[in-house]
């Protein structure tokens, strides 16, 4: 762990440091992501080799649950971080905040997890080992914030192509040679521990220009400690339950699916890591042109509202490309990338293809009303979505499967993107009024 000293080492106000432009800004981001994300999809397919769609499923419940706790303990911090040009927190501020809210929230799921005794006491143990893997993630993710902000993108395709890779070999070798899941995810948490304190500390201190520090700071609850972490947090609990609503969309489906058995939760979970392929594109132009939307909306609305419908564009284009090659190809990559036994769910793969094109277009202007700080209405829209994937899922999950998981997805992002439309289009219309 690092902290940041009293006063930035460069001010804002004096950095001659040249900026890149937005080209750059979603090379270093799609690096990053999809150097990510091939790793991740390459995990799930070893543990359909070598195991069954049972582990996969148990494996992937790891990975939903996780990602609700610290999109919702996260609290956008990496996004605030990254916007923070006139350093309204210190460093440490965030990484405080982040720590404690992540250490509740593990806290809260494990004891809920273990008292409910929802899996055996192997799931148990490989769904506690990710969310401790997660945890690490979750705050390398905060440093990833701080690169953006100094302008270091270079450093997360690194970081996030070490992660993946540390953790798909050490994965990978430990699952091949002792056929256990339990302990090929206690390497996997392994890895995120080794380049969260290994690499991705080790560069903050560089970016910060500090030395190494202890853990002490983190336990002084002291009133001058608190206020600004109070602060931060009280502005910031919106964006976490946005988040964390959000992350229901897409990971709810396959939590609901455990009633179908582990199985299904497998199949889904292998048909959601495609879906992927584009977000993967979708995270690397949002996250780098958020500065600049944020900039246009606050000097110049129009350029803000043809920025978004590029952008927007680009992202009904690549959700089409996807969903035309689940449509032609989806049966036969599905049986190379995993078995026979998940090429049957290929049909299942073209609504998930669907829904992610909405996904993908929603994501987007998600991007531009962040940047625009548009955040209530966020709630509403994104509030609404998880509602009508939860009913959908409730209602069609035990008598259609998998597939009604995936239609589930479809109707959820519908509603989100028709909402997120209706949000932007009246601000659009209030922007015309004061021209």
């Amino acid at each position: 762990m690092v902290k940041e000293p009293e006063t930035s080492p460069v001010p804002p106000e004096t950095s001659s440091r040249p900026r890149t432009g937005l080209a750059s800004n979603v090379r270093w981001t799609f690096l990053a992501s999809a150097a990510y994300a091939l790793c991740q999809w390459l995990t799930l397919a070893v543990v359909a080799k070598v195991l069954n769609a049972a582990a996969v499923g148990v494996f992937a419940t790891g990975l939903a649950a996780s990602a609700l706790i610290y999109s919702l303990t996260s609290l956008s911090l990496r996004t605030v971080l990254s916007a923070d040009a006139v350093r309204k927190y210190r460093f440490r501020d965030y990484a405080f905040v982040r720590v404690w809210t992540n250490v509740a929230g593990a806290v809260i799921a494990a004891s809920a997890l273990v008292a409910g005794r929802f899996y055996d006491t192997e799931g148990t143990v490989v769904i506690l080992l990710v969310v401790f893997a997660r945890f690490w993630d979750s705050l390398s993710d905060l440093y990833y914030g701080l690169w953006q902000r100094e302008d270091q993108l270079r450093w997360i395709p690194m970081s996030r192509a070490a992660l993946g890779l540390a953790q798909t070999i050490s994965f990978g070798i430990v699952l091949v040679a002792t056929k256990s899941l339990v302990v090929a995810t206690a390497a996997f948490a392994v890895a995120s521990v080794a380049i969260n304190v290994g690499f991705d500390a080790r560069i903050t201190r560089q970016v910060l220009q500090v030395g190494r520090a202890g853990v002490a700071w983190l336990f002084d609850f002291s009133s001058q400690r608190m206020e600004p972490a109070k602060v931060l947090l009280r502005s910031t609990a919106s964006l976490g339950v946005v988040a964390a609503l959000d992350s229901i969309n897409a990971n709810l489906p396959r939590l609901m699916l455990n009633q179908a058995g582990t199985a299904a939760v497998g199949f889904y979970s292998t048909l959601a890591s495609l879906m992927m392929v584009g977000g993967v594109a979708i995270s690397a132009i949002g996250n780098a042109a958020s500065n600049r939307l944020g900039a246009y909306y606050a000097k110049d609305r129009r350029a803000f509202f043809r920025l978004l419908i590029r952008l927007s564009g680009i992202a009904g284009l690549v959700g089409l490309v996807c969903v035309a090659g689940s449509a032609l190809v989806g049966e036969p990559v599905l049986r190379v990338l995993f078995t026979a036994e998940f090429a049957k769910y290929h049909r299942e793969l073209v609504v998930m293809m669907v829904a992610a094109t909405l996904w993908y277009v929603a994501t987007v202007c998600s991007f531009a009303m962040t940047s625009a700080g548009i955040y209530k209405p966020q709630l509403m829209i994104v509030g609404s979505c998880a509602a009508a994937t939860i009913a959908t899922a409730a209602v069609l999950i035990p008598k259609m499967g998998v597939m009604a998981a995936c239609v589930a997805l479809l109707v959820g992002m519908a509603i989100r993107l028709a909402l997120t439309l209706a949000v932007l289009w009246r601000y659009n219309l209030a922007a015309q009024q004061t021209v």
